[in-house]
């Protein structure tokens, strides 16, 4: 089952609007305006960018809970997760499987099913897994083509939300960030994903979409070591790699 994510539905009544607007207008007689906040491409341009780490040390953890949104109260499913990286080396772990590279060599360890997979990475390969740092990094992009979005930006104390769809991600019904102005770190974020992927429209029967919602932790950087942590797992020689003795019981597939 895919993990999926939400935001939220807000439903304005028509006193919540009229309050609005009074607020509006006391606003501009009192001179207590608030400045307009920045717009969502920009909003989204400066969080990509965050994440944008091709060579500075960046370590996250986390925890993803699974809703089903006709019965958003209770967790479905809930897991945590690891990534830190440098360069073009990283380690990664989401539950019980980890992931090891050092640019060269890719280990994925699975303790549940007890496989080892041990590979080389290509130069593509190796890219779409330095941009797969955060859950939501598919929705938006700076490239114009992938940028058919609409959302609002919304702000609260100091922090904002930025509420969004992307044209290009029909399987996702909607995205929110949440994130510190200051840094423009995301605290959390929600997704709602269509339990039907042919579903795009709203159901008035129900709430048929997952909902997952994810924590961010920021950790001091460490060196990562990706060398001494793979041989904990796999000595590598000659094309070839055979079990470190605490794996000896496991499947290994090798392809160098």
């Amino acid at each position: 089952m895919k993990k999926k994510v939400i935001t939220g539905i807000v439903v304005l009544m028509a006193t919540g609007l009229l309050a609005v607007a009074g607020n509006y207008l006391w606003s501009k007689f009192s001179g207590n305006e608030k400045p307009e906040l920045p717009s969502l491409k920009d909003e989204l341009s400066k969080i990509a960018a965050k994440y944008d780490i091709e060579n500075n040390g960046f370590t996250i953890k986390g925890d993803i809970n699974l809703f089903d949104g006709e019965n958003p109260g209770a967790v479905k499913e809930k897991t945590s997760f690891y990534f830190s990286k440098k360069g073009n080396q990283f380690c990664s772990q989401l539950s019980y499987q980890q992931t090891l590279c050092n640019g060269k060599v890719v280990l994925q360890a699975d303790t549940v099913n007890k496989i080892l997979i041990v590979s080389t990475i290509s130069t593509e390969a190796l890219a779409a897994a330095q941009k797969s740092v955060m859950p939501f990094d598919k929705m938006f992009s700076e490239d114009t083509t992938s940028f058919r979005i609409s959302g609002t930006v919304s702000e609260t104390g100091k922090q904002r939300k930025v509420y969004f769809k992307n044209d290009y991600t029909p399987e996702v019904r909607s995205v929110s960030l949440f994130y510190d102005t200051l840094q423009y770190n995301v605290i959390k974020s929600e997704i709602e994903w269509w339990k039907d992927a042919g579903a795009v429209e709203e159901n008035t029967k129900g709430n048929p979409v997952w909902i997952t919602k994810i924590n961010y932790e920021y950790l001091p950087f460490q060196d990562l070591n990706i060398d001494e942590k793979i041989s904990r797992f796999v000595s590598i020689k000659d094309n070839k790699a055979e079990p470190a003795l605490p794996y000896k019981d496991y499947k290994i597939l090798v392809k160098l």
